[in-house]
């Protein structure tokens, strides 16, 4: 049979097949001995290129749990006459296992399947790390894809060169982060889609310009030192976003990035393919999450603070209160027990006025009772508590609140009640503390399947843009009631101004079936 050049054989494949870490090769397929297997092989498995060309070599070195399914594949895929492509593991040199992803071309003359011819892609890593590299894999299917579409095109040995650099500019256009090659003098010799879309720069503007016009000026010191450092000693450099490099766009607008440094052989030399990520999105979350821990830390020592606060109030009233009264009822029933009255009248008499006075030590513990938890909203409902809450409030700072409520539904979730009522209370105390107002509304309504709570004045108001509430005490408060109203899947929305008055309004969902008295 006579001996034909392999079409996957060649300088620029071999280049090729380093940067995509991938082995082309050829084989009978026949017999499926390996006419040809470029050096990549050696990198990957680690076995010297000459014992590829044993018999046999490919199906004994997969892996023993997918060699069966593997080799039945293939007999099948190969009879079709189709190109295919699959996955598997081989065993490498030293024992370690490699995930390859094959991409074969089946020729076949008069019917007949003679040639196979293909790329084994190395994707350990991508096997490894596949719920992280979800976009690293959709990259991968369009250069494979890529190389597909040239493996057809290719019929002539002096066109490969073209054909690979056409190829090659398609697989850094569709990669999902911005692509740049620098020249060794710092100019830009390419740049894919991305970087366009990322930079507001067309392609003419940035070709041939130095990547300095790119970055502020403040880092231009910092970026030639980079680019000199590379070339120095050409390998794959990472700077993370604790670098804190920054892009320049064309509107002016800087943004922080990642970027990463890959030397690349072509034949003007050495150039860096620098690929870079717009990490605008993670910074300001991270400046959230920051935000966000700060607020849960304040309003976790708030917590703390009001818990303590609260117990001591309990504990004086306790004591102050409910203790020395019920210390002189024990005292005075063991002198009218000791010194008995002179006549019925007299006993009776003593009697009521104990009977007064234990009355007003149960109206105490009722109105203790009621403040660690209102009763009236278990028995009478959501309207009535705040109703009677309002009035508690009015008539002990001397501030007018008017309540009003339409279409409360006449059932209504335990928790959603609890919340609103908290979040009023809450609302009212922040109103008599901090509005210095003489008047107020208070709303209650439902409509659209949700219920609303709102509390207006007129008062001092504040900037709602300030987290610590302009410093008049608003900020934890506020906080507060946005954790509560989370937890029932219900929003808070906030109207003030400084000097203009406030309007508080918390806002949850309800169930559709629930019927509006």
């Amino acid at each position: 049979m006579e001996k034909k050049e392999p079409q996957l054989q060649g300088e620029w494949i071999d280049r090729l097949s380093e940067t995509i870490n991938c082995i082309p090769w050829e084989a009978s397929a026949e017999t499926w001995e390996f006419t040809y297997v470029g050096p990549q092989a050696v990198k990957i498995l680690g076995y010297p290129i000459h014992q590829w060309y044993g018999k046999e070599f490919w199906t004994e070195h997969i892996h023993p749990e997918d060699r069966e399914d593997t080799i039945d594949f293939c007999l099948h895929s190969s009879q079709t006459h189709k190109d295919y492509e699959f996955e598997y593991r081989m065993v490498a040199s030293d024992g370690s296992v490699v995930w390859l992803h094959d991409v074969v071309t089946v020729e076949s003359v008069n019917g007949t399947p003679k040639v196979l011819r293909g790329f084994m892609i190395d994707i350990t890593k991508r096997r490894l790390r596949e719920e992280k590299l979800q976009e690293s894999e959709r990259r991968l299917s369009k250069v494979v894809r890529a190389l597909k579409k040239a493996q057809v095109e290719i019929k002539q040995q002096n066109a490969l060169l073209a054909k690979s650099e056409k190829r090659f500019r398609t697989m850094i256009d569709t990669a999902p982060d911005g692509m740049i090659l620098i020249r060794q003098d710092g100019t830009i010799a390419l740049v894919n889609k991305f970087t366009e879309e990322q930079s507001g720069y067309k392609r003419s503007e940035m070709v041939g310009q130095p990547l300095r016009k790119f970055i502020p000026e403040y880092d231009h010191s910092n970026s030639e030192q980079i680019l000199k450092t590379f070339f120095s000693r050409p390998q794959r450099i990472f700077f993370d976003s604790s670098m804190g490099l920054m892009a320049l766009a064309k509107d002016g607008r800087e943004f922080p990035v990642e970027v990463a440094f890959s030397p690349l052989e072509t034949p003007e030399g050495v150039v860096a393919c620098m690929t870079f990520r717009d990490i605008t999105k993670r910074k300001q979350a991270e400046v959230k999450a920051q935000e966000v821990q700060k607020q849960v830390r304040a309003l976790s020592r708030h917590l703390i603070q009001a818990q303590e606060t609260e117990r001591r109030r309990i504990a004086l009233d306790l004591h102050d209160r409910l203790g020395q009264e019920l210390a002189l009822f024990s005292i005075e029933i063991e002198q009218l027990k000791q010194k008995t009255p002179k006549s019925q009248a007299q006993l009776v008499e003593g009697l009521q006025e104990l009977a007064t006075r234990m009355r007003t030590v149960s109206s105490q513990v009722h109105d203790l009772s009621h403040q660690l938890h209102p009763s009236q909203l278990i028995h009478l409902g959501l309207v009535a508590a705040s109703r009677s809450l309002c009035k508690e409030v009015s008539q002990a700072s001397g501030i007018q609140i008017d309540f009003s409520h339409s279409n409360i539904p006449k059932s209504i979730p335990q928790d959603t009640s609890v919340c609103l009522y908290r979040v009023l209370q809450e609302s009212l105390t922040n109103m008599v503390k901090h509005s210095g107002t003489r008047v107020a509304q208070v709303k209650l309504a439902g409509a659209s399947g949700e219920i609303r709570v709102s509390v207006s004045d007129s008062g001092a108001g504040f900037d709602p843009k300030d987290p610590e509430g302009g410093g008049n005490g608003y900020g934890l408060g506020l906080i507060g009631m946005r954790e509560r109203l989370d937890l029932v899947g219900g929003e808070l929305f906030i109207e003030s101004q400084p000097s203009a008055g406030t309007r508080i309004t918390a806002q949850v969902p309800l169930n559709s079936s629930a019927t509006p008295v």
